[in-house]
């Protein structure tokens, strides 16, 4: 068998250390900006969605269903009429 010469040996284990270094640092990297334009589109997701949820409320309020509704021609109903079971339309036999 061939000794192997330590200090060789050494310098290829720290070479092969390196390199693995390398690619883990730049793994990390990736991640990280990958992970950043996902925070970046979540941020504006929520601000999209704060606006949108403005504009529904705004759409559904009471007074604008009301002017929406005046402005199509319907009014508001004055006198409301009730009928008794006396009074009903359609009898049942």
């Amino acid at each position: 068998m061939k000794k192997i010469n330590i200090p060789i040996f050494l310098i290829i284990i720290i070479v092969f250390l390196a390199v693995a270094q390398i690619f883990i640092t730049h793994s990390l990297a990736s991640s990280s900006a990958v992970a950043g334009e996902i925070e970046l589109k979540i941020a504006r997701l929520e601000e999209e969605t704060e606006i949108l949820k403005g504009e529904i409320n705004e759409l559904g309020s009471l007074r604008r269903v009301i002017s929406e509704a005046e402005a199509h021609g319907f009014m508001a109903q004055i006198d409301m009429i009730y009928l008794s079971e006396a009074e009903a339309v359609a009898m049942k036999e």
